[in-house]
This record gives structure tokens, sequence and C-alpha cells, in this order.
């Protein structure tokens, strides 16, 4: 099972890391793509190390089901705030009556 999961997470995260340079990519442009890659890049790994220290902070705290439990908050906020942001941001088409 360990080699099962294993495979399935580095799946996911080699579709994570596909769609994240497919972003970056495409918002960059042509001019200085190398330098605008690079700084996209290393600042995608802000969130890591910040999930990375509140997972050690919560589990020295409080133990590793509290910890679970904290990164799953932190993820169901996070995708409210995505949906919040995508919701405003979204231009509205507006439909004529059939």
């Amino acid at each position: 099972m360990f080699v099962v999961f294993t495979l399935a997470y580095n799946l996911i995260n080699g579709l994570a890391y596909a769609g994240f340079t497919a972003v970056t990519l495409e918002a960059i442009g042509l001019g200085a793509a190398a330098t605008k890659y690079t700084v996209f890049a290393s600042l995608s790994n802000v969130p890591i190390g910040y999930m990375t220290f509140m997972d050690g902070w919560v589990q020295t705290h409080w133990g590793s089901g509290a910890m679970l439990c904290a990164e799953a908050a932190i993820c169901l906020t996070s995708l409210l705030a995505f949906v919040l942001v995508a919701a405003t941001t979204t231009k509205r088409t507006a439909t004529s009556p059939v």
C-alpha cells in the first residue's frame, strides 16, 4: 500500500507542478522569460515553507491529530478564499431569455 499511495501522491504532485508551470509560462510573456520564471518558481516555495513551519509548530504544541486538523482547516480556508476571489473577479455575461 505504501508503494501504491506514494505513486498516487507523486502523480498528483506532478500534475500540480505541470499546472503551475503552464500558468507561469502563460503569465510571463516573452521578455526576460528565464528571470520571470525563476522569480515565480522561488515565490511558489513560500507557501511550502509556511505549511512546513505551521505543521511542525502545531504538532509540537498539540500533537499529530491537531496538526492534521489544522492543515485541513488551512486548506479549506484557502479554498474558500480562492472561490471568493474567483467569484468576484469573473466577468459575467448577459444571457438572453429563450
